[in-house]
């Protein structure tokens, strides 16, 4: 990406699908959580635990990508080989199971070796064979002991051999498993009472990658993405039921998750926190000099995203129009990067040469009809919806209605203060509107 000198190159460059890479665009990146990668570097490099996983939350389109993809400098290359894992090119974020994270996993690391793809059919030959043993054994207890229960585990291991042959005769198995709901649940019935076996199989094609390298750098795994699951249901089952699944791969990685989980008593780790406070916590007494001083930081990070993609002396928005961005993106990067865009895509129609505040009063508008309005739709949403515009809290921090909210970017947490909750700004006169509506 070069720095713009046209209207419609920055539309281009304000493209919200968009991501920043080092290879590409190292000086147009703003580095918004340095302090907290820096802290993810040096743990990486010193503390003394293969394992090790990192949690990086906030709020879906704050930047968290965006930053895993700079996380890599030349210390971390001197002891790594880096792995990023984009999950949302591998699953389908609106229904995830930790057998798919466990299967695209191995298909990441085995991907363009065909040594390890060997392996890794080698050792699901092993896993199949070890289970026609352990098959026929119950079948053979079942005729002399007559158990009732036997049939349970027979049916889970005989799931085994749809997987075998759908996994041997489909050559695009791993390219279709995220858009093909009939791959993944043939592959979760296989693997069901068979999820260590699998941990256990991912670990050893990790050991063989590493054997593969003709150094002694160790493996880094750096999984994006889900943090955008749509499911708080999912969100529970694969961070808390399933974190050991997680945490027992044999190397270091870095993990975004969503939002929701932050708030997640049962889930014990610890969660940094990626995301940018525009305002004041309302329930706050205090207001600090250096509160203050923090938001005006946050809201000059913004603005550096928008001129970093400007080429210097390129009149191409004003300074109002920059503000007022500012003001409706609720700290959430990629919502201001889409305000943007929509504005700068008004501005290149009506053939105009820069972006007004009106052209981006204008994309807000569009932004807040399009992708946050329709969600909002129901008396329970927008009682939800009433009380945190009162109170700022939602009362039930595992409310199914609540926790989707936030998923959808109606409702923004922010955590780098007393925990407090906000209606994004794009939709607040709405939700004052429709709860109004509905006390009358």
């Amino acid at each position: 990406m070069k720095p713009a000198t046209t209207i419609n190159e920055l539309a281009n460059n304000l493209l919200p699908i968009y991501f920043l890479t080092p290879e590409k665009d190292r000086d147009l990146y703003v580095p918004m959580y340095d302090e907290i990668i820096q802290t993810f570097r040096d743990s990486l490099i010193h503390d003394q635990f293969h394992s090790q996983t990192l949690y990086a939350g906030g709020q879906s389109g704050s930047g968290k990508s965006t930053a895993m993809n700079f996380l890599p400098n030349d210390e971390i290359a001197e002891k790594f080989i880096v792995l990023p894992v984009r999950a949302e090119n591998l699953l389908d974020l609106y229904d995830v199971d930790i057998i798919d994270v466990l299967i695209m996993l191995a298909y990441e690391l085995i991907k363009d070796e065909k040594k390890l793809e060997n392996r890794f059919r080698k050792g699901l030959e092993k896993l199949r064979k070890k289970n026609q043993g352990i098959l026929s054994e119950e079948v053979e207890r079942g005729k002399h002991h007559k158990l009732d229960g036997g049939g349970g585990i027979n049916l889970k291991l005989e799931a085994l051999e749809p997987f075998f042959k759908l996994f041997e005769f489909k050559t695009n198995f791993f390219a279709n498993y995220r858009g093909n709901k009939e791959y993944r649940r043939i592959t979760r019935e296989a693997f069901e009472i068979l999820k260590e076996d699998l941990l256990n199989l991912v670990n050893e094609i990790i050991g063989a990658r590493l054997d593969l390298e003709s150094s002694d750098k160790k493996l880094l795994l750096l999984i994006s993405d889900l943090d955008h699951m749509k499911e708080p249901s999912q969100i529970t089952d694969l961070f808390v039921n399933n974190r050991y699944y997680l945490e027992s791969v044999q190397c270091k990685k870095v993990i975004t998750v969503p939002s929701t989980l932050m708030a997640n008593a049962t889930f014990p780790s610890e969660i940094e926190y990626l995301g940018l406070k525009l305002g004041h916590n309302p329930n706050s007494p205090v207001r600090s000099k250096e509160a203050q001083e923090a938001i005006t930081y946050n809201e000059n990070l913004l603005r550096k995203v928008i001129l970093n993609r400007i080429a210097t002396n390129a009149n191409l928005i004003t300074d109002e129009a920059i503000t007022l961005a500012i003001e409706k993106s609720g700290g959430i990067t990629r919502q201001f990067i889409s305000i943007l865009h929509g504005a700068a895509t008004r501005v290149r129609r009506l053939k105009g040469s820069q972006i007004s505040k009106e052209d981006v009063t204008f994309s807000v508008d569009h932004f807040r009809r399009t992708v946050l309005e329709r969600a909002i739709i129901g008396k329970e949403k927008i009682d939800v919806l009433a009380k945190i515009l009162t109170s700022y809290y939602p009362g039930q921090l595992e409310n199914s209605t609540f926790l989707g909210l936030i998923i959808g970017n109606q409702i923004i947490a922010y955590h780098n203060d007393p925990i407090w909750y906000a209606i994004n700004p794009i939709i607040e006169n709405t939700v004052r509107i429709y709860a109004n509506a509905s006390r009358e």
